[in-house]
């Protein structure tokens, strides 16, 4: 996933820590005429409205200089914070994360930290589900059963299904549903739950007649497809998918292909 970042923020006892997820865009710093700018020196403060810059500035600062109020582990998984949304590069950001590790024995902050770590690799451009999956454990081992642990849940699932894994990834999934039942990603649970292989979806229609006709004109092309029977918001469509693969990069890859066909192809996982 590749979407832009914002800081969904959640309290802990003693502290404030922030949460990267995937799904919008970081909160600006005030602008003149807004509001007043806040003066401060005080690094959660200063991300928590969007002065990355200044809140670095900061905890290089106290870094520097020993007697301030936050712990080590605090600063570096602050700093990982900033650097997250100062640098397209993810490099520094992750050295900050693995670092607060390194220095925590607190379960807030090891929590958070291999979260934050998780993410970067689960929406690389290149996905790392491996070390996503990793993260995502070793934070669940601590987790209460409260967001955003359905989130972790459900992207540890997807990353399992991702790499071929599909009995793993549905754990996952169930224990998120029975968990949250009326959360998002329960919902995105259930639309991927008892998949056993990727598909390519060509289209999808809301009669099996359409579906047929248009498994015609594609085999006209080359491609051969077959039409399924889904439930989307309680009505019945009918996908039409091509092909069967392992795991989701071997999917994409030949989607490259097949869009030169059927550019609105997309890869879906399947049970049929």
């Amino acid at each position: 996933m590749n979407d832009k970042e914002f800081i969904k923020w959640m309290a802990f006892p003693g502290i404030l820590f922030f949460i990267l997820i995937a799904g919008g865009c970081p909160p600006p710093p005030p602008r003149s005429g807004d509001q007043q700018t806040i003066v401060t020196s005080d690094p959660k403060i200063l991300i928590e409205t969007g002065r990355y810059s200044e809140a670095k500035q900061a905890i290089d600062h106290m870094l520097r200089q020993p007697g301030h109020k936050y712990p080590l582990d605090t600063l570096y998984y602050l700093s990982g914070l900033c650097n997250r949304n100062l640098e397209s590069n993810s490099a520094h950001a992750i050295m900050d994360f693995n670092r607060a590790l390194q220095h925590s024995s607190n379960t807030e902050v090891v929590v958070l930290a291999n979260i934050a770590l998780g993410h970067i690799y689960f929406e690389a451009s290149n996905p790392e589900y491996s070390r996503a999956i990793q993260c995502y454990r070793n934070a669940l081992k601590s987790m209460g059963q409260i967001p955003p642990k359905d989130l972790i849940l459900y992207r540890t699932g997807k990353a399992l299904q991702n790499l071929g894994q599909f009995g793993e990834g549905q754990k996952y999934y169930d224990q998120c549903i029975k968990e949250f039942p009326n959360s998002t990603y329960a919902e995105m649970c259930r639309n991927n739950e008892g998949a056993e292989f990727f598909a390519i979806q060509l289209g999808v229609f809301s009669t099996a007649t359409r579906a047929n006709q248009y498994i015609q004109a594609v085999s006209n092309t080359g491609l051969k497809a077959t039409s399924v029977k889904i439930i989307k918001n309680g009505k019945t469509l009918y996908a039409v998918r091509s092909g069967r693969f392992n795991t989701q990069d071997a999917a994409n890859a030949a989607l490259l292909t097949v869009r030169q066909k059927c550019p609105d192809a997309i890869v879906t996982p399947s049970s049929k």
